[in-house]
């Protein structure tokens, strides 16, 4: 029997995949950002939907990455090329089949003010998972996933939304996987992450079912 793989179908999931591009804010070239931090419009397999831009920490800047040396914060410092709110979002476009997949990330709070390090991770415009925690609570890197099946194939945007207060802090992303279920022919698995976060509604429009367990 042959063991089950599982591919990351996006790209840049953990950040550190960087070029040439500079900085809105200090100039900064992503492949020189061995500390400190700025706001890009785009990354590596990411694009700014609206907002200031994707703010991009090296590790070391407020926390240490959770992989490698970069993480994201959407609640992105303001700009002299931007206008709108500082919290942004960002998204990747992947083409998925019929099947069953698994969305999991990475996320820390900042700050320990309510309602101030929202991120709401969507396929499409169907919410997968809406966090807000404080660092009273919850001051490490944590785990979260959630487990949906594909009913439409085509063409779909995953994206990341900062949703807390619109003050320039807010959660933090790292580790960014989407997975799909495998089959080796006499079994099928799927990764069981340390925390598994479902929403048990059938969802509409994209042809996204997300699933009970």
């Amino acid at each position: 029997m042959s063991i089950p793989s599982f591919a990351n179908l996006l790209t840049n999931g953990n950040f550190d995949e960087t070029d040439s591009r500079t900085g809105l804010v200090h100039g900064r070239r992503l492949d020189q950002l061995s500390a400190n931090w700025d706001v890009y419009t785009s990354i590596p397999g990411w694009t700014t939907q609206s907002g200031r831009g994707i703010e991009v920490q090296a590790s070391g800047t407020v926390f240490n990455a959770h992989s490698g040396n970069l993480y994201i914060e959407l609640d992105s410092h303001p700009n002299d090329t931007t206008t709108g709110s500082t919290n942004s979002i960002m998204f990747q476009t992947v083409n998925l089949g019929i099947g069953d997949y698994i969305l999991s990330f990475y996320y820390r709070p900042r700050t320990d003010t309510a309602n101030d390090n929202g991120i709401q991770a969507r396929i499409g415009t169907d919410v997968l998972l809406n966090l807000n925690a404080v660092t009273s609570t919850s001051n490490a890197w944590t785990q979260y996933s959630a487990l949906f099946s594909v009913t439409s194939a085509g063409s779909k945007n995953v994206t990341f939304e900062a949703t807390g207060i619109d003050n320039q802090l807010g959660g933090f992303l790292d580790t960014v996987s989407l997975l799909q279920r495998t089959t080796d022919g006499t079994s099928e698995t799927i990764p069981e992450p340390s925390t598994l976060a479902l929403i048990g509604a059938a969802m509409v429009g994209l042809g996204i079912k997300l699933r009970r367990r």
